[in-house]
């Protein structure tokens, strides 16, 4: 090992050798670190590993971004809860104009079929800029139902280009 200075402080210079975590008593998953040069992958695999939520690849980039600048402003590394708590924050916060409160489903059936459901109708209450409104809407599916709601009832002009879902518990 070679020791070498420059002004102002003492530098080791270490050889790199790979070694297997476990000879350390450490996992692969217990030593991944975010900071600021973290890819947008890095982020994601965290909210996997740690806290269960699958984020669509293309919100990679963007949630990525998000944790990236909190690094660099910081200089520090972004722990995992901090990166939960900046998720609930920007993705799951109540503030927006438009929140989400309740719903109820019905299953349609097709006249002429039994057991064979031929779309949902969903009820559900949304509040536009904290005032509650209900809005009702039909669709192939709730997801479906609920954006012919907001389109319907609310006038929201929009496309669903990508859906994802996966249980929390």
């Amino acid at each position: 090992m070679k020791t070498y200075q420059d002004s102002r402080q003492e530098y080791w210079e270490v050889p790199y050798l790979p070694i297997d975590p476990s000879d350390v008593g450490r996992t692969y998953e217990s030593i991944i670190r975010i900071n600021s040069q973290s890819g947008k992958d890095g982020v994601a695999y965290v909210m996997e590993q740690e806290f269960g939520f699958i984020l669509p690849r293309e919100m990679h980039p963007e949630f990525g971004s998000i944790i990236q600048a909190i690094s660099e402003k910081t200089g520090n590394e972004v722990l995992s809860q901090e990166i939960l708590g900046v998720f609930e924050r920007e993705y799951l916060g109540t503030n927006g104009s438009l929140v989400f409160k309740c719903y109820g489903l019905h299953e349609q059936l097709a006249p002429g079929r039994s057991g064979n459901a031929s779309g949902t109708e969903i009820q559900a209450i949304v509040a536009i800029n904290g005032k509650e409104r209900k809005i009702s809407g039909t669709g192939n599916g709730p997801v479906d139902a609920f954006c012919q709601a907001l389109k319907k009832e609310i006038g929201v002009k929009f496309m669903l280009v990508s859906y994802h879902e996966h249980a929390l518990e």
